[in-house]
């Protein structure tokens, strides 16, 4: 596709610029997906980029570990319906909920790059749907290259690549068309037998 075509309603039209205005959010948005990066070296204590984080970390000095949980597809509406009909109690008691932007597109590969990268599609050249690899350096390859553990625990396949990590696939293994309760499976496993730096799920 090229990068001045936008499709909308299943229409391609050619476009200079795009204007997007939103509805208004409860509390003004000062994050996006590309914070995250940047957050995790900063409480791993490892240099990552030059993109430095906006969240006061100074409560997580002694945290020697973190833990992403990326639930694909699941934003910050979806978060609050689910809050309001009592779905996500173990969620909601995590602690503060940060709304942040996401990349456009929003797909899965390009918020996966920008979630490993701390940069915009622009800059981590995964522009659209198909690709599957950073041509920039991730925070995987920060955190294993600063001599701590990474470990990803993905469903039935991995949506990207992670060159030279440890990823365990969780394949529908009990035929009930879900992955969830082998991903819980395997991640309890991750966390009871090597207890990673960073665990991606």
């Amino acid at each position: 596709r090229d990068l001045n075509e936008i499709e909308i309603e299943g229409k391609d039209y050619l476009a200079d610029r795009v204007d997007v205005k939103t509805k208004k959010f409860e509390e003004p948005i000062s994050y996006s997906i590309t914070d995250i990066a940047s957050l995790t070296a900063k409480i791993l204590g490892i240099s990552f980029g030059e993109k430095e984080t906006t969240f006061d970390v100074s409560s997580y000095s002694s945290v020697e570990r973190v833990v992403w949980f990326f639930l694909d597809g699941f934003g910050y509406d979806g978060f609050r319906y689910a809050e309001k009909e009592g779905l996500i109690p173990n969620l909601v008691n995590l602690g503060k909920l940060y709304p942040a932007f996401t990349i456009y597109p929003p797909q899965t590969n390009t918020a996966t790059a920008a979630l490993l990268s701390g940069l915009d599609s622009l800059q981590n050249g995964v522009l659209k749907g198909g690709v599957r690899s950073l041509s920039v350096p991730s925070i995987l390859d920060a955190v294993s290259g600063a001599g701590k553990s990474v470990s990803i625990v993905e469903g039935s396949s991995t949506p990207f690549n992670y060159p030279n990590m440890k990823v365990t696939l969780s394949g529908d293994r009990n035929s009930n068309g879900s992955t969830d309760d082998e991903v819980f499976a395997h991640a309890q496993q991750v966390i009871t037998t090597e207890l990673p730096s960073l665990l991606f799920i």
